[in-house]
């Protein structure tokens, strides 16, 4: 199973001789980090901070995140295009992409389809981000307007490919402004190109906050770090919440699901 980390809250079972009220608890809300491809990269520099070529070949891994809650699926990112799985492709530069386990699959392995997911939040509009976006057309939008404006400009930016989001012109948008240009995040010639949306202003469905989203980090895999599986426990009351340990980056076919 490609999903590579499960992190769970607000769910435990009740202590035996409770009332039967107590095992009435809503349902619990999970965290799923999924596989949703890989790049190839010829030279590494191109994410270094001056940008400059280094001559050092990389893996970038590409995840999506999914979360289950009781008023709606969640979906963060779409990845890679599915039909990546079937024929390698390459990126403008000659970069080398993949997918082992497209996201439809996926998400059939957690019981959903596209159908089911009632909100999609792109972090940007670049090909590894984006690539399934028009799989997703009975579903909210949440994406920046300031990125949108930019990515399907004229000429094309590098990195977009407007085809595999054009769905955006009648799908249903929750659009918000975001960052000036002057204001993004611009480390490295990664982060000059196209990471508008890389804070998304996301409204919690049925709630009034608006909590931040950060996506867009760098999704380096050093060759030596650890491919492992990993889950938490659900958070249990006065225990400290948090996200799945160093190192829970796994490889597509390497993880596997197991109920929290």
């Amino acid at each position: 199973m490609p999903v590579l980390c499960t992190a769970c809250a607000g769910a435990r079972a009740p202590a035996a001789g409770a009332p039967a009220s107590a095992a009435e608890e809503p349902p619990p809300i999970r965290l799923y980090v999924l596989d949703c491809g890989r790049i190839e990269i010829k030279d590494m520099g191109f994410f270094s901070g001056s940008g400059e070529p280094t001559g050092q070949a990389g893996t970038l891994t590409v995840p999506c995140f999914l979360i289950r809650h009781p008023q709606g699926v969640f979906l963060w990112d779409t990845g890679l295009s599915d039909s990546i799985a079937q024929a390698p492709g390459a990126d403008p530069v000659g970069n080398q992409t993949y997918v082992d386990t497209p996201l439809s699959t996926q998400l059939r392995q957690l019981g959903l389809d596209h159908r089911d997911v009632r909100y999609v939040a792109f972090s940007h509009l670049h090909a590894d981000y984006a690539g399934n976006a028009n799989a997703f057309t009975s579903s909210t939008w949440i994406l920046q307007r300031r990125e949108l404006d930019w990515a399907t400009q004229t000429p094309t930016p590098l990195g977009v490919d407007v085809t595999v989001f054009s769905a955006h012109r009648t799908a249903k948008l929750q659009q918000s402004e975001g960052f000036a240009r002057s204001e993004r995040w611009t480390s490295g010639a990664a982060g000059a190109r196209g990471h508008e949306g890389v804070t998304q202003a996301v409204e919690s469905p049925g709630a009034g906050g608006h909590p931040r989203t950060s996506a867009a980090l760098h999704h380096h895999h050093h060759p030596s770090a650890p491919r492992v599986e990993c889950e938490r426990e659900p958070h249990r009351e006065g225990e400290a919440s948090g996200a799945c340990p160093p190192g829970c980056h796994g490889r597509s076919g390497q993880g596997s699901l197991r109920a929290l």
